[in-house]
């Protein structure tokens, strides 16, 4: 090889676009160091993977608008799911009981009515957590317990 060894012999070609100011403050440093663009991003980037692998470095996961959405939903289906395996458990000992008439919410209503809505409700339920899954949120389980309560009313029914 013709001219200075390199610096580095397992080394890669990486191509980045830089904001201007970075790209006007490396050039001006460029200038007065006397040391090219190339040795003042790497040293920084050498640095910065020290400290990282040290661990002096607390790397910050940046929260997006849609984490937030996820949090949000997985909580209500969480209260929601809670809501709905109380009332099929109320359900299931009206029917073992004989009751005709139980109290959802505020009023009384024929157990065969409460059934059917608990079932629409679940339904209702399942659809909202199919359609969240394209998020990203892993709720399978979820899903899974929403089938079982569907097959406990079936069975009441």
């Amino acid at each position: 090889m013709v001219g200075r060894p390199r610096k580095y012999t397992e080394a890669r070609h990486l191509s980045i676009y830089v904001p201007r100011e970075l790209w006007l403050f490396l050039h001006d440093l460029s200038s007065r160091t006397k040391r090219s663009i190339n040795d003042l991003v790497v040293e920084a980037l050498l640095n910065y993977y020290k400290e990282v692998k040290i661990g002096n470095v607390k790397v910050r996961e940046r929260k997006r608008a849609i984490d937030v959405m996820r949090e949000l939903e997985m909580k209500r289906i969480e209260k929601e799911l809670r809501l709905r395996e109380k009332n099929v458990k109320t359900l299931e000992e009206a029917r073992a009981q004989g009751i005709m008439h139980v109290k959802v919410g505020q009023m009384a209503v024929i157990v065969w009515d409460a059934i059917v809505r608990e079932q629409n409700r679940l339904h209702g339920l399942m659809k909202k957590i199919v359609g969240l899954e394209k998020f990203g949120l892993d709720l399978y389980d979820y899903a899974v317990k929403v089938r079982e309560l569907i097959e406990r009313l079936e069975k009441i029914k």
